[in-house]
């Protein structure tokens, strides 16, 4: 019985195995270009990106000298802690401390996501990543500084017994929301021990990251500037190198990370 069954099933995996490759190959053939999957259009602007990318590279050169030893700097120091804890093991009696560690790989890989997505003709949507960074790293200093404990952090702090998993779910963003709120205004708002107009300041940059979070109107409004008012016909799948795109980030990169 158990014979036949496992005969059966693998039948069954077998057939849906050559239905994905069927379905695969049909778009392979629908889009294939010089015998290459994506050749007309796609591959073109993967290249075209490379391009871009590489003129802000050149063009800030000491973004990319700043970046790129911030980067080996950081992860050397992540991987170099967590070679040692390998070896001689994780500490015990500090509760929070591989949840700090692993917060912090992933600033990491979120400023490596971000600056990938910049050398790669993407800068405001590297950009949109930073306001992420940006978040995490307030999360991270509240801890440090005591403004709040990781149990109220992650929105787990004082939930009531017997509810549903959404309606917990509901209930720990709702808190996250909530302590950030509370983060955001100690550390730049107006429970914070800055000038009035360093504040409005970070305010105001802190709204721009959410423009360009909330639906691209950045980059929307560049590229309808550009065919609707300057009547440049020359649209791309690709934005094309533009230094206020290019300075936008650049600025916050630096100022971020």
């Amino acid at each position: 019985m158990n014979e036949a069954a496992n005969k059966a099933a693998a039948e069954k995996d077998a057939a849906k195995m050559e239905e994905i490759k069927r379905r695969q190959q049909l778009l392979f053939d629908a889009f294939r270009h010089n015998d290459v999957l994506g050749g007309r259009y796609f591959a073109p602007m993967v290249n075209l990106e490379r391009e871009i990318g590489a003129k802000l590279s050149d063009r800030y050169y000491g973004h990319r000298v700043l970046t790129d030893s911030f980067l080996d700097f950081f992860g050397g120091t992540l991987l170099q802690q967590i070679e040692l804890n390998n070896k001689v093991g994780w500490p015990n009696e500090e509760q929070n401390y591989a949840t700090c560690l692993m917060m912090y790989l992933t600033i990491f890989r979120s400023v490596r996501a971000s600056d990938i997505a910049s050398v790669h003709a993407y800068p405001l949507q590297g950009y949109i990543i930073q306001r992420s960074i940006k978040d995490q790293a307030f999360v991270l200093c509240a801890a440090a500084s005591g403004i709040a404990g990781f149990g109220r952090l992650f929105g787990w702090e004082g939930l009531p017994e017997g509810q549903t998993p959404e309606a917990r779910q509901d209930l720990v963003l709702k808190n996250r929301r909530k302590v950030e709120g509370m983060i955001k205004d100690r550390l730049i708002g107006s429970k914070s021990d800055l000038k009035p107009g360093t504040i409005k300041l970070l305010l105001k940059l802190d709204q721009m990251f959410n423009i360009e979070a909330h639906r691209g109107l950045f980059s929307l409004f560049r590229e309808s500037h550009k065919l609707m008012v300057e009547h440049k016909l020359d649209v791309s799948l690709v934005p094309p190198s533009d230094p206020l795109r290019d300075t936008i980030f650049v600025n916050r990169a630096t100022e971020t990370n």
